[in-house]
């Protein structure tokens, strides 16, 4: 029997002493309400234990109003950088082993050189985000027709984008304009209806996906259709054209890992 990925199915520490592993985790909305749902009963004192890989600076502040959150980091270099409520200001450089605690009601984001791996146990009821300038209200973190930037992204512009990408073809998945890579799916247009208007899904690896989710949830989103396949949607209405080149970048290097994406079966179900 092998063990459980922690990147994949996080943790819940409940009353009781109680440690119950969690369904696969996908980011969604679906998936937290399901999350609290589970275990309402424990209330403010449910803690949530997950690992997340970042390879870019968060693009969000976070702060958690019923408790304190452990951040240990686990492999490479990040900064955190706390607001305490008392307006007190401080950053915290951490390396493998080394940990922080943001104390209850302490805005927290994370800068990141490189690649770094990071523990979370956070007491997430209530969890708020926002922006540098201020709070984000909830109909833009999660939906909504806030656009980043002047110029909204359009499929053409994916297009334009992927198709520079080493050995990058234009070729139908599903019957959908797409990008391959060796017959592997890097990115195409949603076909089903859970997706968002002016939205791509391209491949990702879960834990990556996983990490861009924590980080980016303005940009990236996920709904249950495409939660089980190692793939993530993109609101190209929020998102610049330097993050899409990046992000398309990883998802080549998703397609390019062997059995990232698998290729699609013949009566496979429409994606």
């Amino acid at each position: 029997m092998d063990g459980t990925n922690i990147g994949v199915n996080p943790i819940h520490l409940g009353l009781g002493a109680a440690a119950i592993t969690e369904p696969a985790f996908t980011g969604s909305m679906d998936w937290y309400a399901g999350y609290v749902e589970r275990h309402h009963s424990d209330g403010v004192e449910g803690r949530l234990v997950s690992t997340f890989t970042f390879k870019d600076s968060w693009s969000t502040w976070e702060m958690h109003p019923n408790g304190a959150e452990v951040v240990l980091c686990l492999a490479g270099s990040m900064t955190l950088h706390q607001e305490r409520p008392d307006g007190s200001k401080q950053s915290v450089v951490l390396g493998p082993g080394e940990y922080v605690i943001n104390e209850r009601g302490t805005w927290h984001t994370a800068d990141v050189i490189g690649e770094a791996t990071a523990l979370f146990i956070t007491a997430g009821v209530g969890t708020q985000h926002r922006r540098v300038e201020g709070p984000i209200p909830a109909v833009l973190l999660y939906g909504g027709n806030f656009t980043m930037g002047a110029t909204c992204i359009r499929m053409d512009s994916v297009f334009e984008v992927g198709l520079k990408l080493p050995d990058i073809k234009e070729s139908p998945y599903y019957g959908a304009r797409a990008l391959k890579l060796n017959g592997q799916m890097v990115a195409c247009t949603p076909v089903n209806k859970s997706a968002e208007v002016n939205s791509v899904v391209v491949a990702m690896s879960f834990e990556r996906r996983a990490a861009l989710l924590k980080k980016s949830p303005l940009l990236y989103y996920i709904t249950d259709h495409y939660a089980p396949h190692p793939t993530m949607l993109i609101r190209l209405s929020k998102i610049s054209r330097a993050e899409l080149e990046r992000t398309l970048r990883m998802a080549w290097e998703s397609a390019a890992s062997e059995g990232a994406v698998p290729r699609s079966p013949g009566k496979a179900k429409r994606r």
